[in-house]
């Protein structure tokens, strides 16, 4: 299944007369959520689906914001057992495992980020369904990592710390 494929997915209205669960939402999102029970697989995955979301999103930045959000909740549990298995064992990249980790955890970092930019950036553009994405504006951009700038007023170096400057009229 796609995991844009249907809208009505995040809606909390019923289907069929059966109001969507949880699960059930959650199992239509992604795909994997009965796969592995693995974190670091999970992980993966999920990095994997922000991706391929973001290379792929049309034009609808509540949308988006709704997917990447989704997926932020559903990982989370996943990259903290992960980082807790990668900091017990002490978090030196000696063994394959602990180098697989530390790339899961980062990437999956540097691809939620990207996933907020990519909203701010649809909502900095006004494309249409923008006005609604307004009130969580101050939300996307602290979820986003890297989005806010450093004490002397230089960016951070995250790709969303440009847009920030502009959207907050530094440029």
């Amino acid at each position: 299944m796609h995991i844009d494929s249907d809208r009505k997915q995040f809606s909390p209205s019923s289907v069929g007369g059966k109001p969507l669960g949880e699960n059930t939402l959650n199992s239509a999102l992604m795909s994997f959520s009965v796969g592995s029970p693995d974190a670091l697989r999970k992980l993966e995955e999920g990095g994997f689906w922000l991706e391929a979301y973001r290379q792929g999103v049309k034009g609808d930045p509540m949308r988006a914001y709704q997917v990447v959000d989704r997926i932020d909740v559903l990982m989370q549990p996943y990259r903290l057992e992960a980082t807790r298995e990668y900091l017990g064992s002490g978090g030196r990249q000696q063994t394959y495992r602990e180098r697989r980790i530390w790339h899961a955890v980062v990437h999956f970092a540097q691809e939620l980020a990207s996933g907020y930019e990519t909203c701010l950036q649809m909502f900095q553009a006004g494309v249409p369904g923008s006005p609604q994405l307004a009130p969580l504006v101050p939300t996307v951009t602290a979820r986003a990592p890297g989005t806010t700038t450093a004490p002397s007023g230089t960016t951070s170096g995250c790709p969303a710390s440009g847009l920030m400057m502009r959207l907050f009229g530094r440029s």
